[in-house]
């Protein structure tokens, strides 16, 4: 295993436990919905001038 792989593998142990998912593919499902979804707000916000904020009601950082 390459030292790329074993970061690549560290990286998605992180991400699995930072979701709560079980397997690697349930965790990348979840991490690209994520940031889709964050996408999306970012985007309204945009189309809004700006004004506002994302207030944090699920107590992610």
């Amino acid at each position: 295993m390459t030292a790329r792989d074993r970061r690549l593998k560290r990286k998605i142990e992180r991400a699995r436990r930072v979701l709560g998912t079980k397997t690697n593919r349930e965790t990348i499902e979840r991490a690209l919905d994520t940031v889709l979804a964050e996408e999306q707000v970012r985007r309204a916000l945009r189309r809004a001038g700006g004004t506002g904020g994302i207030e944090d009601v699920v107590g992610r950082s």
